[in-house]
């Protein structure tokens, strides 16, 4: 790839179209939304191989917390106010998620929203489109009692395997014992080989295979599933396709078995849910990273079990997921990686899901957008015209050259000079915008702040929930920030801002302990969920919607204006509880130059100043404590990292150190004696002692 391509991938974004459906409403709900997707392909590349490459044991509590981080940054990216309030707002149980082949690779299922993975809040299945040609077969009909082939550990090496095969199959026996009439006809094959895979599939509705997987990034039509004598490929399912039916359910639990990049138009398949896909597959169910051996049979256990009683799959995946949270063990959240590709609400012993217990969300990737405020010219050097003598020209280069050196020379003296003597204000370069304009920002931040405690009041009175903790006059508060913007400029400027919230998101993310809440205006957030809340006014009380949006400790209030021709960017930092302001800062940019490669000019003293608050000592309390933990009321939120040690302040236990083990979700942190023969007790008063290196 040309450098000139490599330039234009990083000054674009990724323009797509969301539809919100609801089958109570005869019109869609159509936004469309520029997100830099780039960001989020490399959270999720770098938390799988995380996963993938970290022991069991040495994985601790980050992965929920890593989790959580890129679920919360992918909202932000992808999910306009309007659609967060509607997800927010909705009692459907379903959610339908219909995507197209350049947005498959993205972990939908782990938006984190409102606190909740969307996995969690619904039972959702994906229904991606593609401009791959699908085969065609005939339609499976289904009827009791449907076969079930089980590939119990084919490949030899994974014993836990053919324990879930054999314990699948003994449970699916007591089922039909138990029932009327026999609901499965389960058969158990240990060593099998590709070939008796081609040759057998068809034969059968359902097809469950516990062993390995492999998946290959470089060839995914060579990804697929280890057996006795070889692998069946994804490759291996195209070649048999069409035809007659293919299985209506594929569980393909084993690791990364519905990992994948985007599709495109190719003859070939990308991974194994797509090849089962193209090829008539109803629902597939797969993983997208290394899973531990016993979740992952207990997750196959409970799905059957819930599959069997009636329940839809989307249902019984999800029921699976909210179980399977309960095992503390699974350091690699192995309930999170399970993903449903085919429709939620569809059943196999029971009745499908409820006709208008649904919604859909439909997101197409409608191109590129680019992102420069100016396209870079390219300039063709200029060449000798022919016969022209190039010798007598020699001469005069050389003198050019040193007179270049003599100008350089001179101006990087004056230029010491003038700094020494006339240190100009802006920390970029350029002459400061001018007292009006700055004085016009902070009046205009003044009735922002108005209106933001207005709509707090609002909410709280709406709601009953005031956003924030209560206080024991000791505990520091968390270390959150949220943006607010000018909503009274134009679309233009209001992509600039756009810019200068992932310019300064990125960098808080990237060299900071603070916890960003939004990317979005924090006065649109609030006004979208009080019109929401005033909207369900004829939902019963017990059931309204509730609101929960955490209060920030800091408010960064943001600016976009030009000055002498140049783009500035004027921000101040605002103490929420007090309201007053702890931080100005004004930056000038370069005009021909992207916003987000200038983005460590451009929040260098922002962030100097947010490294001020994050050195002050962080004081706690211990919570809880038990034969299994001791628990603070302190966590990330704060700014607390594992390996950080904390000195307990009450006089009995003034010699007791306590060392940070890991970050609860519930903004708590676990940690254990360091030092000292006291027990902790719960209730005592503890401050953090030093920093801790990242």
């Amino acid at each position: 790839m040309s450098n000139t391509a490599n330039h234009k991938s990083a000054a674009e974004e990724c323009l797509l179209k969301i539809v919100f459906q609801h089958p109570d409403y005869a019109v869609s709900v159509a936004e469309d939304k520029s997100v830099l997707i780039s960001g989020i392909e490399e959270d999720w590349r770098r938390i799988i191989e995380k996963i993938n490459e970290t022991p069991g044991p040495a994985r601790g509590g980050n992965v929920l917390e890593e989790l959580k981080r890129m679920g919360q940054k992918m909202c932000n990216e992808f999910l306009t106010p309007d659609i967060e309030k509607k997800l927010l707002a909705t009692r459907a149980e379903y959610l339908i998620l219909e995507i197209d082949e350049q947005l498959v690779h993205i972990p939908w299922e782990l938006l984190y929203l409102n606190g909740e993975f969307l996995c969690q809040r619904f039972s959702m299945g994906r229904l991606p489109s593609t401009p791959q040609k699908m085969a065609a077969c005939e339609k499976r009909e289904l009827k009791t009692p449907l076969k079930m082939w089980i590939l119990a550990n084919p490949g030899g090496d994974l014993d836990s395997a053919a324990s879930e095969g054999e314990m699948i199959c003994d449970f699916l026996d007591q089922v039909n014992a138990g029932a009327d009439e026999r609901l499965i006809d389960a058969e158990v094959d240990s060593e099998i080989s590709p070939a008796q895979v081609r040759e057998n599939i068809k034969k059968y509705d359902v097809v469950h295979f516990a062993g390995h997987a492999e998946y290959d990034p470089q060839s995914p039509s060579k990804s697929g599933w280890r057996l006795t004598d070889g692998n069946f490929t994804a490759a291996d399912i195209e070649s048999i396709a069409g035809g007659s039916a293919m299985p209506a359910l594929v569980f393909s639990n084993a690791c990364q078995s519905a990992r994948t990049e985007k599709w495109g138009k190719s003859d070939e398949s990308f991974g194994l849910a797509n090849a089962f896909m193209l090829a008539g597959v109803r629902h597939y169910i797969g993983t997208s990273w290394e899973i531990k051996d016993s979740p992952g049979s207990e997750f196959a256990r409970l799905f059957y079990e819930h599959l069997v009683s009636g329940k839809s799959v989307g249902e019984s995946v999800r029921l699976s997921r909210f179980e399977l949270m309960a095992d503390k063990s699974d350091a690699a959240c192995s309930w999170a990686s399970y993903q449903l590709y085919g429709e939620p609400r569809g059943s196999y012993f029971g009745k499908n899901g409820e006709s208008g217990n649904w919604i859909k969300l439909q997101i197409t990737s409608l191109g590129y957008t680019i992102l420069k405020e100016a396209e870079d010219k390219k300039v063709e050097p200029k060449r000798p015209a022919p016969g022209i003598d190039k010798k007598p020209a020699f001469k005069w280069t050389v003198a050019a050259c040193l007179l270049i050196v003599a100008l350089i020379f001179v101006a990087v003296h004056l230029n010491n000079f003038l700094e020494k003597n006339f240190p100009p204000k802006n920390a970029i370069g350029g002459t400061p915008p001018p007292d009006p304009i700055v004085k016009a920002f902070l009046e205009r931040n003044k009735e922002r702040k108005a209106e933001i405690g207005r709509l707090w009041d609002e909410l709280h009175k709406l709601t009953g929930d005031s956003g924030t903790a209560p206080s024991d006059g000791w505990t520091s508060p968390p270390l959150t920030i949220a943006f607010s913007f000018d909503s009274q400029i134009s679309f233009s400027e209001q992509k600039k801002e756009d810019l200068i919230a992932h310019a300064i998101q990125a960098q808080i993310n990237q060299s900071s302990s603070f916890q960003l809440l939004h990317r979005k205006s924090v006065d649109v957030i609030l006004q979208e969920l009080i019109r929401s809340i005033k909207n369900a006014r004829s939902i019963p009380e017990t059931e309204r919607l509730t609101a929960r949006l955490k209060m920030p400790r800091y408010y960064l209030f943001i600016e976009w204006n030009q000055y002498e021709s140049k783009p500035v960017v004027l921000m101040q930092l605002v103490e929420t509880e007090t309201g007053s302001s702890v931080g100005f800062f004004d930056e000038i940019l370069e005009k021909d130059k992207m916003i987000l490669e200038q983005k460590e000019r451009l929040c260098k003293n922002l962030l100097k100043k947010l490294e001020e608050f994050e050195n002050r000592t962080v004081r706690g309390v211990i919570s809880e404590v038990t034969d299994e933990a001791i628990v603070l009321n302190v966590g990330e939120d704060h700014g607390v990292k594992v390996g950080q040690q904390f000195r307990v302040v009450d006089k009995i236990g003034k010699d007791v150190i306590l060392e940070v083990k890991s970050l609860r979700s519930d903004d708590a942190s676990t940690v254990s004696v360091k030092k000292g023969d006291i027990p902790p007790k719960q209730g005592w008063k503890v401050e953090s002692v030093g920093k801790v290196e990242t």
